[in-house]
């Protein structure tokens, strides 16, 4: 995961691509999204970012976030832990779970994605296993994608101009 997508990949032996390609695009169509398995992604998430927070390069970050235009994506966050994905009054993770399913059914769709099947077989033959396996996923024109640090116009990450900060 980066500050721009979510890439998922795997290794596989060619005579199972199309079965692969199916399961996965399966998943990508209806996930489970049970709310255990978002509560155990949250703790590992948490547990990320603990390991982070001590890095220069995350305090780096850290501060640029901070001073960023509030305006700009960038501004929003650098890494999420427990206390920036639970809110108060959600102990148990509910609203998180919620908010996932709802992030899900807005942005996981095939406008907004990039499928890449990589081999030795034919182009023609990748076509067909592509869009048998993965034209069934949902298309919703109106969803935007999430914000593009390259395509997206966005304001300038510090409008009060260049600044050297010195970070402790």
């Amino acid at each position: 995961t980066t500050q721009e997508s979510t890439t998922y990949h795997g290794c596989i032996k060619n005579d199972r691509l199309e079965g692969a390609a199916r399961r996965w695009a399966a998943a990508l169509a209806e996930p489970s999204l049970e709310r255990d398995s978002m509560v155990r992604e949250l703790a590992a998430v948490h547990s990320e970012h603990a390991g982070h927070v001590q890095s220069d390069a995350h305090r780096t970050a850290a501060v640029s976030s901070e001073r960023a235009d509030p305006s700009h994506w960038f501004h929003q966050f650098i890494t999420g832990s427990r206390e920036t994905l639970l809110h108060d009054g959600d102990a148990d993770g509910t609203r998180f779970a919620a908010a996932l399913r709802a992030h899900w059914a807005r942005h996981y769709c095939l406008t907004n994605m990039t499928i890449v099947l990589v081999s030795n077989r034919p182009l023609d033959e990748l076509q067909d296993i592509a869009t048998s396996c993965f034209a069934s996923l949902p298309r919703r024109p109106s969803a935007p994608p999430c914000p593009r640090l390259t395509n997206t116009p966005a304001p300038p990450l510090f409008p009060q101009g260049p600044e050297t900060c010195l970070i402790t």
